[in-house]
């Protein structure tokens, strides 16, 4: 019994599951496996072993709380009555997790896109950014903020072990981040000082710091560009890096990189 609720368990994490509906799943097999506990406990007493049968009675009874709080929580909108679990979080001190609200169909709408508004793709090209290391350090803080307030993906898109190594095979870097492909800036800018195109990032106009000067456009030197001919606009700014997921011998290892601003950039002929 518990071997198929395993395979049932192992088999979840290939396929990408809104978290709410997996919760559900996994509830249901906790039914499923109280069940099969409640007929081991039967044996035990009908076998002659009476003090393990009781023993397993009890292991059966306390799941069975624990799957009737998950009922409740789940499957309704009803709060259950004799509730220890806040009594668990202050011995354990745990932090519950606040509910999140659902993204109305409007903020999904206009979720991605970015601060600059939209530019023809036939006339942006990525650019690269060199950083200082004081921009480095506002490049990390930048990250742990926009991680901290939830602007920027962290959980690898709630995949399963299996469905990370499964991504992992086929990524070019063999390798699978938490923030994904990259989270996009809440707020960016290009200006020009000192005869460089220095990039700001932030949360907003009024936090944003330097975290770069762009060295490279497409494939040709920044240097090579002549601007009274043509100028440049910031179109995109994501950031990118971050804790990661490769296989090992074993199943997953951890890693991390140097946080990152990864930007494209506009241009129009004047």
């Amino acid at each position: 019994m518990f071997s198929f609720l395993d395979i049932i368990n192992h088999y979840l994490g290939y396929v990408t599951i809104e978290t709410n509906t997996k919760s559900r799943i996994y509830v249901i097999l906790g039914v499923l496996g109280d069940l099969y506990l409640l007929y081991v406990a039967y044996r035990f007493a009908a076998n002659g072993f009476i003090i393990r049968g009781i023993l397993v009675f009890l292991v059966v009874l306390i799941l069975a709380y624990f799957l009737y709080l998950n009922i409740m929580y789940y499957f309704t909108k009803k709060k259950a009555k004799f509730d220890v679990t806040p009594v668990i979080n202050k011995v354990l001190h745990i932090q519950p997790k606040s509910e999140e609200k659902p993204i109305s169909g409007e903020q999904r709408r206009y979720r991605n896109i970015p601060a600059n508004g939209l530019f023809d793709e036939r006339k942006t090209m990525p650019a690269k950014l060199e950083s200082t290391l004081s921009e480095r350090h506002n490049i990390h803080e930048l990250a742990e903020t926009m991680i901290n307030k939830k602007v920027a993906n962290y959980d690898y898109n709630g995949l399963g072990e299996r469905a990370l190594l499964s991504e992992i095979k086929t990524s070019p870097k063999h390798r699978v981040y938490a923030m994904g492909d990259g989270a996009l800036i809440p707020y960016f800018d290009l200006r020009e000082e000192n005869g460089k195109y220095e990039v700001y990032a932030g949360m907003n106009q009024v936090n944003c710091e330097p975290v770069g000067h762009i060295v490279q456009a497409g494939f040709e030197d920044i240097q090579n560009l002549d601007k009274n001919k043509v100028k440049l606009y910031l179109a995109e700014a994501f950031l990118v890096g971050g804790k990661y997921e490769t296989a090992g011998r074993a199943g997953l290892i951890d890693g991390a990189d140097d946080y990152a601003v990864q930007i494209k950039i506009a241009y129009r002929k004047k």
